[in-house]
């Protein structure tokens, strides 16, 4: 099972895809860290985002805006890891074996099976366990 799903990312070109996506949010965060850095040295003299003296705040402000941008991230992830599972169950024609393994991966990993949806939303990568079975057993 895992190596369908894992086939069915390469087949899917999901790696490029989320390196694109990654470069994309970085490149936002640092444009927004060089906006957030022009005020403040015009008012404050700070020397701008280049100053050493700044870095706590870059690392504060870069924090932050990742933060703020995960939701959208994992919501990606979670869409492809959706995909990927979709093209296993096509490919091995066992939703029960996925079903089984899923069980398996859960009480290894002590996982909440059916987490509340809020935190589903800001920080599964993953669809939750129990949707993955939902979906294996609507197959």
């Amino acid at each position: 099972m895992v190596l369908a799903h894992e086939m069915g990312h390469q087949q899917l070109g999901h790696l490029w895809k989320m390196t694109l996506l990654q470069a994309a949010t970085m490149t936002l965060a640092l444009i927004s860290l060089q906006v957030f850095f022009w005020g403040p040295e015009a008012y404050w003299g700070a020397g701008g985002i280049g100053d050493l003296s700044n870095l706590p705040l870059v690392f504060l402000i870069s924090t932050l805006l990742l933060f703020l941008l995960s939701p959208a991230k994992n919501a990606f992830s979670r869409f492809w890891e959706r995909q990927a599972d979709l093209f296993s169950l096509d490919l091995t024609g066992k939703p029960e074996a996925f079903v089984s393994f899923m069980e398996g991966v859960a009480k290894r990993n002590l996982a909440d099976k059916n987490p509340h949806p809020l935190i589903e939303f800001l920080f599964y990568t993953h669809p939750s366990i129990s949707r993955r079975i939902s979906l294996a057993r609507g197959k």
